[in-house]
């Protein structure tokens, strides 16, 4: 099924224009209403069960990911409650091969070039490192992002064949026939290198405007990716000998003549460009330390599943200190849920916000599209404040009767969970202005008096800021699970390390060190990573992050205020003004 312009998805998602169609699925630009922006809105067309779990499986493996150059995903759910979907941030621009197929050999920018195929690789380097081969390495998969007043970066999509580094493949051979290498013809059990082949050929056709391999038959092309190899390449543009040799040995049949690691690849193209890589890993490296496991919360994530499959409560309480991780629990928990057939509303509240109700319109254009007919055309009126073609329309004035707006809001509500489960999660609502502690007030009330079981009530808040909201809190305080937000053990913490930055045997009097100044607080155990990283006690080489074992434990900053204190140092003068301006 196709969708036309201007067709309005689950009453928030309004069609802008379909931008392709691949293997599994249809892609299609549509603009959230909800988070005023325009996003990529992928529509898996196979039903088959096989097909469904791949798809989970992409969008899962690229929930866990925060990279520059790799595509970022937002929401999963089911379009009429049967056809899966998930959106993701829009990437405005086409694909490599034709965007230096446009490009005049005169024109072309060797530097820019190189640094492109530099970011490609580091791209590679990252997934690789969390123990994951992406699979369908292709031109049509790498886009060049281009916003105004920026330079144009590369960004890597479409992870649906994407599997774990090592594992044996038992659903025969898949991925693109043009971009297979030959250990996947083989059927043998892959890494990262098969990655590395596939780009290889993507840089291979950049550079001749011809497919690489082409035949009669599936058979022909199969077997030239076998025994046909690559000596030399008739380039259309000015690059050097060295660059070509770095193809070339991409290219390679024999996993063991290629490059071991994107990062060595990378490493030799940004030579040919005069800079160093770490100018380029400088801008990536951030990533890593935030892109660690969820760890340290597995008993709260498990409390609050638990929460979905019973009726025990339908509220829960998540408080914590500054950076103990309560948006983080809330995106694993939201990730889950969605997954398995939950509708899931996350409201993050702002501060900044002058609009009357702007978390209630955030939440009425989220369930809009669960509302049966009946109650669409009995409440026209209601549903015309939050028309996905007008800005906000709630107006307050004397005559406004606030109390039958928000029990018009409720009975939305329980409209839209008529037929299936929701959950609505207000984040930081310490935050929040006194009409929106007064909507949930009353919301609360109605969910502990009729005990809704299709409705699961979510909130957060700071716990030093608790006073702000002192009315919500104690009306929830006996009918509602509570999860209070420690810091995680040393174990959590070497875990994260671990899978941030695949560091192995990790020195336990750096573990002790940082729990001992972070209290296991996520944010300042990331703060502390980062000032470990500038102190050159954690350093990044050959690919790899690498403990000094010759450090000095003085050097690890005393307290997390010192680890702060330490950063800004770096920065340079006008920085530091604006630092101190905010």
């Amino acid at each position: 099924m196709k969708y036309s312009r201007d067709q309005i998805l689950l009453g928030k998602y309004k069609v802008i224009s379909f931008l392709g169609e691949g293997g599994m699925g249809s892609t299609y630009l549509v603009y959230d209403e909800t988070k005023k922006e325009r996003v990529a809105l992928k529509i898996l067309n196979l039903k088959d069960q096989k097909s469904i779990e791949s798809f989970k499986k992409e969008f899962f493996l690229l929930s866990k990911f925060r990279h520059p150059n790799l595509v970022s995903v937002i929401d999963y759910g089911q379009i009429d409650s049967s056809i899966p979907y998930y959106t993701m941030e829009y990437v405005e621009g086409i694909n490599i091969f034709d965007y230096f197929l446009k490009v005049d050999p005169f024109d072309f920018e060797v530097n820019f070039f190189y640094k492109l195929c530099s970011q490609i690789l580091l791209a590679l380097d990252y997934i690789h490192n969390k123990n994951v081969v992406h699979g369908d390495i292709k031109a049509e998969n790498i886009l060049i992002h281009h916003k105004p007043g920026e330079k144009p970066i590369p960004k890597i999509l479409d992870f649906g064949l994407s599997q774990s580094s090592f594992a044996e493949h038992k659903e025969g051979l898949t991925g693109s026939i043009g971009y297979v290498s030959p250990e996947k013809i083989r059927g043998e059990i892959i890494d990262g290198r098969s990655d590395l082949y596939s780009v290889g050929i993507v840089f291979y056709e950049i550079l001749t405007g011809r497919i690489l391999y082409q035949g009669n038959d599936t058979l022909s092309i199969l077997k030239k990716h076998l025994f046909e190899e690559i000596h030399t390449i008739e380039s259309r543009f000015p690059v050097s000998e060295e660059f070509i040799k770095v193809i070339l040995r991409l290219l390679r049949k024999n996993i063991f003549d290629r490059y071991q690691r994107a990062f060595n690849a990378a490493n030799d193209i940004s030579i040919l460009y005069g800079e160093q890589l770490k100018d380029e890993f400088d801008f990536t490296k951030d990533f890593y330390f935030i892109s660690g496991t969820f760890t340290g919360r597995d008993n709260e994530l498990n409390s609050l599943i638990e929460l979905t499959e019973s009726s025990k409560n339908n509220i829960a309480v998540i408080k914590g200190d500054y950076g103990s991780g309560k948006s983080r629990l809330l995106k694993e928990f939201k990730i889950r849920t969605q997954l398995s057939g939950y509708t899931f509303v996350d409201i993050k509240i702002n501060e900044n916000e002058v609009k009357p109700f702007a978390p209630v319109y955030s939440l009425v254009n989220e369930l809009k599209g669960l509302l049966t007919q009946d109650f669409i055309q009995s409440h026209s009126g209601l549903l015309d404040l939050f028309d996905i073609n007008n800005d906000n329309k709630i107006q307050l004035h004397s005559n406004f009767d606030e109390i039958g707006f928000i029990f018009n809001i409720i009975d939305l509500i329980n409209n839209a969970s008529l037929n299936k489960k929701i959950i609505l999660s207000f984040d930081d609502v310490h935050l929040a202005d006194s009409r929106t502690i007064e909507f949930l007030e009353y919301l609360i009330r109605s969910i502990s008096i009729d005990k809704k079981d299709n409705i699961l009530l979510v909130i957060s808040y700071q716990i030093d800021c608790a006073d702000r909201i002192d009315s919500l809190s104690s009306q929830i305080k006996d009918n509602s699970l509570q999860i209070e937000l420690k810091g995680i053990d040393k174990e959590s913490i070497r875990k994260y390390i671990e899978s941030s930055l695949s560091i192995k045997e990790i020195p336990d009097r750096i573990i002790d060190k940082i729990y001992d100044e972070t209290s296991g607080n996520f944010l300042f155990v990331e703060e502390i990573l980062k000032t470990l990283f500038e102190e050159q006690i954690i350093y990044f080489e050959s690919g790899k992050f690498k403990i000094n074992a010759d450090f000095d434990i003085n050097k690890i900053p005393i307290t997390i205020i010192d680890a702060f204190k330490s950063r800004i140092n770096k920065y340079s003068d006008e920085e530091k003004e604006c630092l101190y301006k905010l």
